[in-house]
């Protein structure tokens, strides 16, 4: 039977019935760590959330959340939980402790990634092939790194120190951090636009062109964060144009390698003990008059042209690909 011990408001979707009894039996079944201490006033105050229905009521039961802050209460029609609403209150927990989990998590992850990357720099072998730096240091011209989404991994086995990259403002963004400092490679936050949410691209363009203005390289993976895989966004043409500094477009080609085929570029991860291939393309320099858009194709067509050339295997099919909204800044 019912017990008198405590009070909680049965609340079915789509109803307005309130009970004040609870099967203590029901409720031990509930994750004791979603249940909240303190528990809504209203019984009117209800909220479906697509997730709910799909788990509560496909399975024939009365399911709803109710979220307040950083309180989250789960109320289970008819005092019987469900496997599918109490995967629901796992996966929907507090957005708080969600996120503390994830920063946690992506701590762990990065400095994992950053040791692995560290431990690869030491037993891979690096050779450059036609490097133009010499020639641009000797002539006092800035240049900034052009490399593919596919091969960050690969180019930071040569890394420059001193040399600034793009990294993006959210969590996720945070796992690369940690690789690029013990490159000696200084990240500078901000992205691209996520889901029209502006990550802070263009005051990281300000801090990227601040950089190469004092002299220092700086290096973009142009058909980042998401793609379309290949092709170059407006960010490094926007870069050199401001700064009057050459862009280097490289190819790192690793003798033996890992290829994440399931990723949308493709990553290549060098194996241990391999030898990494850097091929240079000719410096590519901004001219006066010229448009963004067609400094950007320039910029583009020399890349992939050097992938073609010296990893065809990888390099994908001459395609003609749509403009993409919002291209102002790469990542």
């Amino acid at each position: 039977m019912a017990s008198q011990a405590g009070q909680v408001r049965k609340v079915g979707v789509g109803s307005e019935r309130v009970d004040d009894r609870i099967d203590p039996f029901a409720v031990s079944q509930v994750n004791s760590r979603l249940l909240i201490s303190r528990w809504r006033e209203s019984a009117t105050e209800e909220w479906e959330i697509a997730t709910s229905r799909r788990y509560g009521e496909s399975r024939g039961r009365e399911c709803a959340w109710s979220l307040d802050d950083l309180d989250c209460a789960l109320f289970v029609g008819n005092y019987e939980p469900t496997w599918g609403c109490e995967r629901i209150a796992f996966a929907f927990g507090c957005a708080e402790e969600r996120r503390a989990v994830k920063v946690i998590l992506n701590w762990i992850v990065a400095h994992l990634a950053a040791l692995a990357v560290l431990l690869l720099r030491l037993t891979c072998k690096v050779r450059l092939h036609d490097d133009p730096r010499p020639a641009l240091r000797a002539d006092g011209v800035p240049y900034v790194y052009s490399v593919l989404h596919a091969h960050q991994v690969a180019a930071a086995m040569g890394s420059e120190p001193g040399t600034a990259a793009m990294v993006s403002q959210s969590l996720d963004g945070q796992l690369i951090v940690p690789t690029l400092q013990v490159m000696g490679v200084t990240p500078i936050r901000g992205s691209n636009r996520t889901r029209g949410q502006a990550k802070g691209g263009r005051e990281a363009l300000e801090g990227l062109i601040e950089h190469v203005a004092g002299g220092k390289p700086a290096y973009l993976a142009v058909d980042g964060p998401r793609g379309p895989r290949n092709r170059v966004h407006k960010g490094v043409a926007a870069l050199s144009q401001k700064t009057g500094a050459a862009v280097i477009n490289l190819v790192a080609v690793p003798q033996r390698r890992w290829i994440l085929a399931k990723t949308w570029d493709r990553l290549q991860i060098p194996k241990p003990f391999c030898r990494v291939d850097g091929y240079f393309a000719e410096p590519v320099y901004p001219i006066v008059g010229e448009s963004l858009e067609e400094y950007r194709r320039r910029i583009e067509a020399s890349l992939n042209a050097l992938e073609l050339l010296h990893d065809p295997v990888e390099a994908p099919e001459p395609v003609a690909l749509p403009e993409v909204a919002g291209d102002e800044v790469a990542a």
